[in-house]
């Protein structure tokens, strides 16, 4: 558990302090650390949920989705890493397997509870770096793993009017039929696709949030799915679409144009679309009306 410590507290001195002395940060380090930050917060979450379990406030089911919600919470913190400072900034190389660790604290406790002592790096500094080290490079083979795990995941339908997409991490705007600002049919020019579109969601806190946004035209590529056309999303984009129905039943896809928040390099006049008939990407005029799918940086 000392190790746990020693880690913890070079977690919150990298995750707080820009510069460590006269060196600036690497992004690695950076990205370092919100990783350990982030494994750290997964080791409290199961034992915070095994304490609860133990007073039988956790049993069966509840258990099972108590832990599934620290995983959630662990796999998102690691993918927002990867996403705020670059996967070829973040520690990929595969090492021991991290549960090995977590095992190892587990039992190191367990010793202590049953009489024995915490193993102790006082007055023995090469020992724990080497703990520590051993440690770093455990995190960064869970992260290579996690990296991996959240590519193949699909999309989650949020049931809120929202769409999460655990590749990426981010939250989308879901479509309906049914005439309220969410509805498909609604149109708007580049301009107003933010002042209007956006602006009202962000002022209706919609689905609890009020950091909605326009996309980036990379952000937006990343729901093309080129197994489906006609429109060439997932399905969770476009399911049980028809008239009357609202975002919480339904969920609409355009076979048409939607704006990103990129404006062409070449022509400041043209923002970069994505036609979802088939998947393509395309500048168009910023006075043309096209469609308009919010999205945020999920959490």
């Amino acid at each position: 558990m000392k190790r746990v410590g020693v880690l913890l507290l070079l977690t919150v001195a990298l995750a707080g302090t820009p510069t460590l002395g006269n060196a600036a940060l690497t992004l690695a380090q950076v990205c370092e650390s919100a990783a350990e930050k982030a494994s750290a917060g997964y080791a409290k979450c199961r034992l915070d949920t095994e304490a609860k379990a133990a007073l039988g406030i956790f049993v069966g089911q509840g258990l099972i989705a108590a832990f599934e919600k620290c995983s959630v919470k662990f796999s998102d913190a690691f993918s927002k890493a990867v996403a705020r400072y670059g996967a070829g900034n973040c520690p990929t190389t595969p090492a021991r397997d991290f549960r090995q660790y977590l095992t190892q604290c587990s039992d190191d406790v367990a010793t202590a509870a049953a009489g024995g002592g915490l193993p102790d790096c006082v007055g023995d500094l090469d020992a724990c770096t080497t703990d520590l080290g051993s440690a770093q490079a455990d995190l960064a083979a869970a992260q290579a793993q996690l990296v991996a795990w959240a590519a193949s995941l699909p999309h989650a339908d949020n049931a809120d009017g929202t769409i999460t997409d655990w590749s990426t991490g981010l939250m989308w705007e879901k479509h309906s039929d049914d005439e309220s600002i969410h509805d498909w049919q609604n149109s708007y020019t580049w301009g107003d696709a933010t002042a209007v579109k956006v602006a009202a969601l962000n002022s209706a806190s919609y689905a609890g949030h009020n950091d909605w946004r326009l996309p980036t035209k990379e952000e937006l590529e990343s729901i093309i799915n080129s197994n489906y056309y006609f429109p060439a999303v997932s399905p969770v984009f476009n399911t049980g679409c028809g008239v009357g129905c609202t975002v919480t039943t339904c969920s609409c896809t355009r076979v048409s144009n939607y704006w990103s928040s990129s404006t062409w390099a070449d022509n400041s006049a043209l923002a970069w679309a994505v036609d979802f008939y088939g998947g393509t990407t395309l500048p168009g005029y910023k006075t043309i009306p096209s469609y308009v799918r919010a999205v945020r940086d999920g959490s």
